[in-house]
Parts: structure tokens; C-alpha cells; sequence
């Protein structure tokens, strides 16, 4: 039975991270399974700031801001704002299904009953990248925008009867692009050269040392699987590139993790067939960790992933530090065997460990209700630390900036 949460008086902050906990224990977030989502995280925004997984288009980094400019000129009170502004993303699904273009229209399914609003899965990449200005969350907004109206209103005035401090009672950056005229009644996915423009300046302007700035750049849309794949590496500059090559090998070491994790549960049901499955993965994994043993067990013995750039100032808890050691000491180390990690006590008592100290008696190693529930593939992917969004909203930007050539010869 799915998880429900009644939300009393919390905050748009408290809102999120209850989400993130009802997520720990969802299949469609299993990448968490073993609690690597802070490094996972990290990595991410020190790649690609201001993205998250559940994104789906970037013109959707100029949807928002034109339906609450939209608002505010009609000076819509702190009371009706967050009903006015649902009333307008729920009219957007249907301006957006009408387009033809429904790849990535948030809501196309659930419409009215839409519960996680465009809004709110962009209103922190919006500040991010410095198209919104206003710093809070958005239901803090929604609070203070009465207080702004007045600010406005009482404002001093240039001779030229611009307010003396127009640009901190600016919620919006004064460079975003006018909405089309029939917007929100027509709206489409594709940028125009004019907003692709936009939104590559906001990037690089706002994370100009990022991965992300150097891809806005890049002149084609991409098509790859992972960012360490993409041929602009090369080109890098050497802080991105070794920063980079941490998270590829965090990323193909820790997968075995997920996939020893996945066969202890197939054995545990059990299942021959699941268990033939992920037995036949591991070896997969395995051929793929001793092709790089060499460069791998390098990497391992400097130990330098904890001091990398991305990770330097990051909140990693203690006991994922202490998991993730583990599990590289135990597949890289001195001692290390990793053609039998499928059956190796140590490893497997290692997952159960650390599903343990997550989960406690929800952990399915350890209840077997919970394991019961199990749908077969629980975090058996790779991390791509949401290149696959990020690759999507790149190429909408590069594409918009070629004219649209590319998706009119798709």
C-alpha cells in the first residue's frame, strides 16, 4: 500500500523533504536503496546546478516565470496566489497537449489532479540560474507578495520614475524574454532562438565553471548514455575532468552494490529465475571492474574521493562513508576478490547491514512482507547523475538555438 502523508502546517521546504523519505522507500527511486543519494546528489549539482531528475523540458524554465509575471502584473494577492497560479499550470497541460509536442508535458496524465506542479519541480533550479530572484521557497512567495506590492507602490522614484532600487523589488530577471502573445492559451515545448539564447546565457552566466555551461556550448544535440561519454570530455578543463572520472568509477563500483543487493533478495524469495538473472549481471559487472582493474585499484589506493571537488564540502554522512569504503575495500582492496562477490559472507553481510540501519524492520532482508513486495529491480542501474534530463533539456536549448533544425529532420 502506497505511502500518504497529511500535510499539516508544513512548509514548501518540509513538504520536499518528507517527499525525499517517501521516495527512500519507493521503487521508482531505488538508486537510494543503499543511501547513496548524498553522494549521488553532489555529484550531480556540482555537474549539472539547478537540474533535478524530475524535470522534463527546459522550456519549462520560462513556462513558470511567465505565468507568475503574468500574476503579479495583475497584482493577485497572497491569499488567491497559489489558487490562481494552479488554475494557470492546469490550463498549461492543455495548451501544451494541444501543441503536438507532449513529450515531457508535466501532468499529462493526472491534469487537474496534478499534486507536484511544474512550479514546484522548477522553482529551485529557477533561482539556481537566476531567473527567479526572489530566495525563498515558493510557498514563502506565495506569503510575501502582498509585502512586495507595497514595497513596489512605495518605492523612490527616479526622475525618470523608475523605483531607486527597482532591481531587489525585482522578482524576475530583467533579461527574461516577453511570453508570446496568445501564451497561455497557445503554448508549445520548442525554444525560439531568442528564449534558447536566454536560457544558455542564465547557465553560463550562473555556473560559468560547470560541466552544464561548457555543454550549453556544445553546437548538436547529444545522444549518449552517460556524461563522461559525451566527446566534449576532452575538452574540459582538468578540475571537470578529474572530478568526472570519481563519479564514473563511483558509479560502475557502487552498481555492483545494487546488483549483489537485487540477488540477495532474488535468493531470499526465492526466485531461480531473478536469481540466474542477477548472478548473470553481476558477471557482466564483474568482466566490466576487472577490464579497469588496474586504474580502478589507483584510484582506490589514493584514495581521493572524498577530497574531490564535488565532495570536499558536502554533507556526506559519516555511516554512507564508512558503507562505501567498505564496499570498495572489499572489490578493490588488498584482499579484494571480485570474480566471487556473489558469494562472498562479507559482502553479503555488508548489504544487510547497511539495508538494515535505512530501513530497520522495513528492510527487506530482514521482513518478509517487505520482501514480498519487491518487484524484481530495486536501484539495478547505473548512476548517470541525471544526465538523461539534463541531456534533454540541453539538446531543447541547442536546438532552439540552431532554429529548430534538428527536431524539424527528426
Amino acid at each position: 500500500m502506497p505511502s500518504h502523508f497529511s500535510w499539516i502546517d508544513f512548509s514548501e521546504e518540509d513538504r520536499q523533504k518528507m517527499m525525499d523519505v517517501v521516495r527512500l522507500f519507493s521503487e521508482r527511486e531505488a538508486r537510494d536503496e543503499l543511501g547513496i543519494g548524498t553522494v549521488r546528489d553532489s555529484f550531480a549539482e556540482f555537474f549539472f546546478p539547478g537540474t533535478s531528475t524530475i524535470q522534463t523540458r527546459a522550456k519549462y524554465f520560462l513556462l513558470i516565470p511567465w505565468i507568475y509575471r503574468t500574476l503579479e502584473e495583475k497584482r493577485v494577492p497572497s491569499a488567491r496566489i497559489a489558487a490562481a497560479a494552479r488554475r494557470s499550470e492546469t490550463r498549461l497541460i492543455y495548451a501544451l497537449l494541444a501543441s503536438g509536442d507532449t513529450e515531457g508535458v508535466i501532468g499529462q496524465e493526472a491534469k487537474e489532479g496534478l499534486q507536484r506542479l511544474p512550479s514546484a519541480i522548477y522553482w529551485n533550479g529557477l533561482r539556481s540560474w537566476g531567473i527567479l530572484r526572489y530566495p525563498g521557497w515558493r510557498d514563502q512567495y506565495h506569503r510575501e507578495l502582498d509585502s512586495l506590492y507595497r514595497r513596489r507602490r512605495s518605492a523612490l522614484k527616479t526622475d525618470d520614475e523608475e523605483p531607486v532600487d527597482g532591481n531587489l523589488l525585482d522578482t524576475w530577471h530583467p533579461g527574461l524574454p516577453e511570453a508570446p502573445r496568445d501564451f497561455p492559451q497557445t503554448a508549445s515545448l520548442e525554444l525560439t532562438p531568442t528564449e534558447a539564447q536566454y536560457l544558455q546565457e542564465r547557465i553560463m552566466t550562473s555556473h560559468p565553471d560547470s560541466m552544464l555551461a561548457r555543454l550549453a556550448l556544445w553546437p548538436e544535440p547529444s545522444d549518449c548514455d552517460f556524461p563522461w561519454e559525451h566527446p566534449i570530455v576532452p575538452s574540459l578543463t582538468q578540475a571537470l575532468q578529474t572530478v568526472l572520472a570519481h563519479a564514473c568509477n563511483f558509479s560502475e563500483t557502487i552498481f555492483g552494490a545494487a546488483l549483489l543487493y537485487n540477488l540477495l533478495l532474488a535468493r531470499a524469495l526465492p526466485n531461480e529465475e531473478l536469481v540466474s538473472r542477477y548472478e548473470s549481471l553481476i558477471g557482466g559487472w564483474v568482466a566490466l571492474i576487472e577490464s579497469r582493474e588496474d586504474e580502478l585499484r589507483r584510484w582506490f589506493d589514493e584514495g581521493g574521493l572524498w577530497n574531490c571537488l564535488a565532495l570536499r564540502q558536502a554533507r556526506i554522512p559519516p555511516k554512507t562513508r564508512s558503507f562505501v569504503d567498505g564496499w570498495l575495500s572489499l572489490i578493490l582492496g588488498e584482499r579484494a576478490k571480485v570474480v566471487s562477490i556473489a558469494s562472498d559472507q562479507a559482502a553479503a553481510s555488508l548489504i544487510r547491514m547497511r539495508e538494515y540501519m535505512l530501513k530497520g524492520n522495513r528492510a527487506r532482508l530482514h521482513n518478509r512482507r517487505a520482501l514480498e513486495r519487491w518487484r524484481g529491480n530495486a536501484g539495478a542501474f547505473r548512476l548517470d547523475y541525471r544526465w538523461s534530463t539534463v541531456q534533454t533539456i540541453l539538446n531543447d536549448i541547442i536546438t532552439g538555438l540552431l532554429g529548430g533544425i534538428c527536431s524539424a529532420q527528426a
